[in-house]
């Protein structure tokens, strides 16, 4: 399926007077529960997000923001892409112009995925990018998608989920360097190399935790 097909174009918000990615939050979630009120609470939505952007790991490489959660009960997906009247972000940061709030349902998460890694496709895209910030309205945004061919491949492969490039550690860097890492590029597993990049081991967030408190701590 292509990718124009799971936006609804009422759904798109162009030119948003919006300070911050919480305010595009906002704004997204807004015109979601204004056009499905039977299925989208404004308060829970919002709230949910919320919760899931302080865990981190919504602003992308690119320019992109997805600011996502799951709903129970809710079993759709539903994606607001926001544009910005001006570029979101920090000095110092990437600035993000297009920021694309989901709402997902159970059942959802192999499609999140897929759509993750077309929207990515469109971040990599400059002129692509360019066309969408210049639509005038959400038919005008969805249209752009539609002729871009982009589609959302029914089958999920490895090289969707992996991280690329491959973030590795040597094997002589300490936890703190280790830990410092997986918070900046909100990872939680890492090869761990020698000399020469080769691989000697793996590490995740849970073999820190096993390493570092007792076990009835961690229980």
């Amino acid at each position: 399926m292509k990718l124009s097909s799971l936006i609804d174009p009422h759904l798109v918000v162009t030119g948003a007077s919006v300070a911050n990615l919480d305010e595009a939050a906002g704004a997204a979630i807004r015109t979601m529960s204004e056009h499905y009120r039977d299925s989208v609470s404004f308060d829970a939505a919002l709230a949910a997000i919320r919760a899931r952007v302080s865990l981190g790991g919504t602003v992308l490489p690119g320019g992109l923001a997805i600011p996502h959660a799951r709903l129970p009960g809710f079993d759709d997906i539903l994606i607001a892409p926001v544009i910005p009247r001006a570029p979101l972000g920090e000095a110092g940061q990437e600035p993000v112009r297009i920021v694309w709030v989901m709402l997902l349902g159970t059942g959802t998460a192999t499609l999140y995925v897929k759509v993750l890694s077309v929207i990515a496709k469109v971040a990599a895209d400059k002129a692509l990018t360019a066309a969408l910030l210049a639509a005038e309205n959400g038919p005008a945004f969805v249209d752009v998608l539609e002729k871009s061919g982009l589609k959302v491949e029914k089958d999920l492969h490895i090289a969707d989920v992996m991280t690329s490039p491959a973030v590795s550690i040597p094997v002589d860097a300490s936890v703190k360097e280790l830990l410092d890492l997986m918070f900046s590029r909100s990872i939680h597993y890492l090869p761990v190399v020698e000399a020469g990049d080769r691989l000697v081991g793996e590490l995740s967030v849970l073999d820190v935790i096993d390493a570092s408190i007792p076990d009835y701590a961690r229980r």
